[in-house]
C-alpha cells in the first residue's frame, strides 16, 4: 500500500510539474511588428559612398511596449528596402548592404544585402522589395532586440553615379513571442 502510495504521489507531482510548463506556454502571446527607418543620402560630385545609421527603438511599437519585459523571443521574418524621391542618373544604381549592431558597438554586421538596384526605377515605381538575409546574423539581431530594446541601424554602399539624392525606407519585420505570466 506504501508502494502504491508513493506511486501516486509520484505521478501527481510530475503531471503536475508538467501541467504547470504546459499552462506557462499557453499564456505565451505571438504577434507581428515591423518597424522602419529612413535614410536620407545626397552625394555630391565624386563622392560614391553611402554611410548612415540611426537607432531603431524597438519599444515604439505599442504591442513590444507592452510586453518589453516579457518577450521570448524575436524573429526577424524579412527586411524591405523601399527607394524615395530619387533624382541624378536614370541607370544609377546602388549596391551595399543593411547592417546592425549594439547601442554601443560601431562596427554594424550585415542583416540584408543591397545588390546593384536600380534607384530611378525603384524611385519611381514604389516598390518595396525583399532583401536577401543574412540567415547567420539573424539570431543575434533578435536576441539584441529582445534584451537590449534598442539596436543601430546601418545603410552601407556605394552609387554607380554622382550627384544623387534620395531616401532609403529599411523596413524590418519580426514576429515576436511573448509570456503575458513572466
Amino acid at each position: 500500500m506504501k508502494t502504491f502510495k508513493s506511486i501516486l504521489f509520484i505521478t501527481f507531482f510530475v503531471v503536475g510539474l508538467t501541467s504547470c510548463d504546459s499552462l506557462n506556454n499557453l499564456a505565451d502571446v505571438v504577434f507581428t511588428a515591423s518597424f522602419s527607418k529612413s535614410f536620407p543620402v545626397s552625394l555630391q560630385e565624386g563622392n560614391n559612398s553611402v554611410d548612415e545609421v540611426d537607432t531603431l527603438n524597438f519599444t515604439d511599437d505599442s504591442d513590444v511596449y507592452k510586453y518589453r519585459d516579457k518577450l521570448k523571443d524575436v524573429k526577424i521574418d524579412s527586411v524591405k528596402l523601399q527607394v524615395l524621391n530619387y533624382q541624378g542618373d536614370a541607370n544609377n544604381t546602388i549596391t551595399g548592404s543593411v547592417m546592425y549592431s549594439s547601442i554601443a558597438s560601431s562596427t554594424g554586421k550585415a542583416i540584408a544585402s543591397i545588390n546593384g538596384l536600380s534607384l530611378d526605377h525603384l524611385s519611381a515605381s514604389g516598390e518595396m522589395i525583399n532583401l536577401p538575409l543574412n540567415s547567420a546574423n539573424l539570431n543575434d539581431i533578435g536576441s539584441l532586440l529582445q534584451n537590449d530594446k534598442k539596436i543601430k541601424v546601418y545603410l552601407k554602399g556605394n552609387v554607380d553615379s554622382t550627384p544623387a539624392s534620395f531616401v532609403v525606407k529599411v523596413y524590418v519585420y519580426n514576429e515576436i513571442t511573448a509570456n503575458a505570466l513572466k
